[in-house]
């Protein structure tokens, strides 16, 4: 009666190499945990034949380079992978060879399965053809090679110009989700019987109840927009690609939502660009629905926020307060001589700074309403780490007013202010302030 493949492989002990295979090739027989090959599940058909067809063509191959003459390879018939049987395979892996003693082997030889190399990628592939040693097949999906040990493990990580788009990893860093800790937790409450979607299921079913829960969300949304205002936030990056990207997304009290994304790496990021991006935004929106846009500092920002104050002076233009207290931050710690100064003192004046910079730089709460009052009190504990010494202070202080000087200062700041009962019942003489009265 014969025997299946799995027969055979269960048969065979974990840690003792085919007797019937040259030295070479026991020398690169992985080594496997017994549970790997006593159950005949541990390895799918299609691995165990591919593995039958690979050492079959190795030993036969080995075979006539030794012999000279006489060659064992199979007929011509059945040189095609896919003409070979199981049976035929087996026969030709257990077939009795002459093994070769460790000093009979030449050092080409043993270079057949893998180069004179102990990388640790050739415990993932090995040579396809021993005259050519940049061939190398991956031993998990039979995937071929052609630039050598390389990118073999560039396909096996799937990184590189050899990685296959249809078999994209998912990052590690995607457990750190709340979704996926929000799922194993849901998958532990319902019990050991949970039975997984289907393909359509996910393509169907459950991906139509996720756009119409989105849907939902983002009409919630329009909703608060229309009746309190939204904020307009550009974001310009570049992906991996280095292609230049910007993208458009606003904000109300109930979060955050996309807009729209453009490519702009064959287009200069001048003012007026970037003006007609924003301005558009505000046209899908509604001029009456939009409160504020919000950049960062660089100059064309600036250039675009002066052509929209000719066009709509209603609307602000804000910079980003988390772009800019890291400005202040910079502009401190490069002073030549701040860096002198002992290690107590420079946290006494950066802490203060850097307390702001976490409160605007959060979504536990608006920060609006606090950044202008946390800017003063900050200011008052850094002065106090001086000892209240202006000729030690004035030239920290000035690089965080200049900074301050209308970004984090305009009508709108100056406004949540002091409509925050937090600052304007502590002390009511903030409305009688200088900076108040010269606005107001």
């Amino acid at each position: 009666m014969q025997q299946s493949a799995h027969s055979i492989a269960a048969a065979r002990p974990a840690s003792a190499p085919c007797a019937a295979l040259p030295l070479r090739l026991q020398m690169r027989t992985p080594e496997l945990p017994e549970h790997s090959l006593a159950s005949p599940l541990s390895f799918p058909r299609s691995l165990v034949l591919r593995a039958l067809r690979n050492a079959a063509a190795m030993v036969a191959a080995a075979s006539s380079r030794k012999g000279g003459g006489e060659s064992r390879a199979p007929p011509r018939a059945h040189q095609g992978r896919e003409s070979l049987s199981p049976e035929v395979l087996v026969a030709a892996f257990h077939k009795p060879k002459v093994r070769m003693s460790e000093q009979e082997v030449a050092p080409e030889e043993v270079n057949v399965l893998k180069r004179n190399s102990d990388d640790v990628g050739w415990e993932y592939g090995f040579l396809v053809d021993p005259n050519n040693k940049d061939k190398v097949e991956c031993k998990f999906c039979g995937h071929r090679s052609q630039g050598g040990i390389h990118r073999l493990k560039e396909h096996v990580a799937n990184v590189g110009t050899n990685a296959k788009k249809e078999h994209e990893s998912i990052p590690f860093n995607a457990c750190d989700n709340d979704e996926f800790k929000q799922m194993c937790e849901s998958i532990g409450q319902f019990g050991s019987r949970l039975e997984p979607p289907s393909q359509c299921d996910l393509r169907e079913s459950l991906l139509d109840e996720e756009y119409a829960r989105t849907k939902s969300l983002l009409q919630e949304r329009d909703a608060e927009k229309v009746k309190n205002g939204c904020s307009i936030m550009t974001d310009a990056w570049s992906d991996r690609k280095r292609r230049s990207i910007m993208n458009l997304c606003t904000n109300c009290a109930d979060g955050s939502s996309f807009i729209s994304s453009k490519e702009m790496s064959d287009v200069s990021h001048t003012s007026e660009v970037i003006f007609e991006l924003v301005d558009k935004a505000i046209e899908d929106i509604g001029p009456n629905h939009v409160v504020q846009v919000v950049t960062d500092n660089a100059s064309n920002n600036i250039g675009a926020k002066n052509r929209l104050a000719e066009k709509r002076p209603n609307i602000f233009w804000t910079s980003c307060a988390t772009h800019t207290i890291n400005l202040m931050l910079q502009g401190i710690g490069n002073m030549p001589w701040f860096k002198k100064k002992d290690v107590k003192l420079c946290l006494s004046v950066f802490e203060p700074l850097v307390k702001v910079l976490r409160l605007v730089d959060g979504d536990v709460k608006p920060s609006m309403c606090f950044l202008y009052g946390e800017l003063l009190k900050a200011k008052r504990e850094i002065k106090e780490a001086y000892g209240n010494v202006e000729t030690r202070y004035k030239k920290v202080i000035a690089i965080i007013d200049k900074k301050m000087k209308e970004r984090l200062d305009s009508p709108l700041h100056l406004t949540a202010y002091l409509l925050n009962p937090y600052y304007s019942y502590a002390n009511p003489s903030i409305f009688d302030e200088p900076t108040i009265t010269e606005i107001y």
